[in-house]
């Protein structure tokens, strides 16, 4: 089955990475959702995308330069519709003590940002290692040594390597040792390149996916798994789980 995930949730109808468009993603039946992590000034781990909080609050700066409190306390869903004006960042607790509360799957990426490379997977980590179930969680980044720490702070999360373009074999040998999957953009997809990776043990999950035809593409495959911010294409094809 492929798991469709929801792109920092319903990011086409709520603000990203807000509670809001979380739910929004349970009430339009994705199977997953996608979302992102960073550090803040006092080493605590907030839920947002970009470095700066310029694109989705009314702040400037950079998140490293914010503590959580200053920033769980920012508006962040007025830039997406005024009816999203009570929506704030929220941190990676607020997040996990929500998600305990579904049944849906939950992709973490590990935002990989030259300031904030000391204490991310590790502090992410042990808040994870407080929960009973993992079997539904993956880690993700671009940095392949932010995987490497994850597996050996806990070799029961599942990880994934993202990647804009196809990896060697002799590449993806090499990391065998502490990735699960791969996270391929979609414009680098081919069917060959999904056999090699299942040749290899490791699932494949494509982004960020938001057209029709491709979309409808990719379900006749094998990929394992598909991040869209639309995760309702899946039933405009008339396609059920």
């Amino acid at each position: 089955m492929t798991v469709i995930y929801a792109h920092r949730g319903a990011s086409k109808y709520a603000p990203e990475n807000t509670l809001a468009s979380f739910n929004k993603a349970i009430a339009l039946e994705a199977g997953g959702i996608e979302t992102d992590v960073q550090l803040t000034k006092d080493h605590a781990v907030v839920v947002i995308h970009d470095p700066t909080i310029d694109r989705t609050t009314a702040g400037r700066g950079k998140i490293k330069d914010y503590t959580l409190q200053e920033l769980v306390a920012l508006p962040n869903g007025k830039w997406f519709d005024p009816t999203f004006s009570d929506d704030k960042i929220i941190s990676l607790k607020a997040l996990l003590d929500w998600w305990k509360t579904t049944t849906i799957y939950l992709n973490i990426e590990l935002k990989s940002h030259r300031y904030n490379d000391r204490g991310l997977v590790e502090e992410t980590v042990k808040q994870l290692n407080t929960l009973k179930h993992l079997e539904t969680l993956t880690l993700s980044s671009f940095n392949a040594l932010y995987l490497k720490q994850v597996k050996a702070l806990n070799p029961n999360i599942t990880t994934g390597f993202l990647t804009k373009k196809q990896l060697s074999e002799r590449t993806l040998r090499k990391h065998l040792d502490y990735i699960d999957g791969i996270h391929l953009h979609y414009k680098a997809f081919t069917t060959d390149y999904l056999k090699r990776v299942h040749g290899l043990g490791l699932y494949l999950y494509l982004y960020t996916v938001n057209d029709d035809v491709l979309f409808n593409d990719y379900l006749q495959t094998d990929v394992d798994g598909i991040i869209t911010d639309d995760p309702t294409l899946r039933s405009s094809l008339g396609i059920d789980d």
